[in-house]
């Protein structure tokens, strides 16, 4: 049984200038212990499916029809205070940028305790995270970019939640700050056996970190495929733009291009008819533009949304063969492995 069930979640913005549809008939599933990884690029509904899911949707959204359920009870519908309750306890969240998600007036330890409980041993939680139990009287603005995406996990996994949604967790810190966090939110979720759920642009993080991957574009699921099948030969054309796109550790800067996806996305109140990717996709034909692809789901569990499934050839992914074979991260080496370039 799934920890998590979507079906069918369509979140709603209604504007003056007409309706958004941030989530549009979205479906997944999330099983215990598993890690999914959300990918697409900006403005693809990743966010809003995770705020869907924690009943933070803010207005004037609201989700007009499908299903959520967790742990087998139904949370579309389910009054604000049960959300309350199974916010932080059953489901932990790390926010995108930690530098505004904690409360710059409050110390680390005080936020800390909020979400643990007066008695918590404040030390311990920053020490599972890898921090300095002394760090916790120190404000937000006292810490670097790095120490307060650590704080913030800390935050989300104080009461060993079920299941964490990690949203962009290394947007607004260094790269080596950013290897140390994925080490240390791999290293949590085989500790503590939760699910997580990673938001995340960065498709080498997601083939390093993910089971399974799920693609999305304009708020509609393009695949949903197993880490390894995904990165040998992803299904639909713009999962294999993405995976083109993708610079590679080990790419000739000489001689190797990126392939760039042509064009931009629409604006999400003017979705195009048919299939959303069609005006971007270099092998859309006539029925692309006007049929809204079925979704195909293959006996494996992935699937995909394309008129054009089988007709074009996977193009080389440019992931290292280490991602390939979709390696989790080892524990989080020292910093100064990963500076002298000795990181693999």
């Amino acid at each position: 049984m799934a920890l998590l069930e979507v079906r069918h979640l369509t979140t709603v913005f209604r504007t003056p200038f007409g309706a958004v549809r941030a989530c549009d008939d979205v479906s997944f599933d999330v099983a215990p212990g598993e890690v999914l990884g959300i990918v697409g690029e900006s403005g693809s509904g990743k966010t809003l499916t995770a705020l869907s899911v924690l009943g933070l949707v803010p207005p004037p959204g609201r989700i007009e029809a499908g299903s959520i359920r967790f742990a087998g009870e139904e949370l579309v519908g389910t009054p604000e205070a049960r959300l309350r309750r199974l916010r932080g306890r059953d489901i932990g969240m790390v926010f995108q940028d930690a530098g505004r998600a904690l409360d710059p007036v409050h110390t680390i330890a005080s936020q800390l305790r909020e979400a643990a409980g007066k008695r918590a041993d404040v030390a311990a939680l920053l020490g599972r995270v890898g921090l300095d139990g002394r760090l916790a009287s120190r404000y937000p603005h006292e810490l670097s970019g790095g120490q307060r995406q650590r704080a913030m996990i800390a935050i989300a996994i104080a009461r060993t939640p079920r299941l964490v949604i990690a949203d962009e967790p290394t947007t607004a810190v260094d790269s080596i700050s950013q290897v140390q966090v994925l080490h240390e939110l791999a290293r949590i979720q085989r500790e503590l056996g939760c699910a997580l759920i990673v938001i995340s642009h960065n498709l080498g993080l997601i083939s390093r970190l993910a089971d399974r991957v799920l693609v999305m574009y304009l708020g509609r699921v393009m695949e949903q495929n197993a880490v390894r099948p995904f990165v040998a030969g992803p299904r639909h054309p713009y999962a294999r733009a993405l995976l083109a796109a993708t610079p590679a550790l080990d790419l000739d800067r000489r001689t190797g291009r990126l392939a760039g996806i042509r064009g931009l996305p629409a604006r999400m109140i003017e979705v195009p008819p048919g299939c959303p990717f069609h005006p971007r996709c270099p092998d859309a034909e006539a029925r692309c533009s006007v049929e809204v692809p079925a979704w195909r789901a293959h006996a494996d569990g992935s699937g995909a949304a394309c008129h054009l499934l089988d007709a074009p050839a996977p193009l080389p992914s440019p992931v290292t063969p280490g991602q390939a074979q979709g390696e989790r991260f080892a524990p989080a080496p020292p910093a100064a492995e990963i500076a002298d370039g000795t990181l693999p």
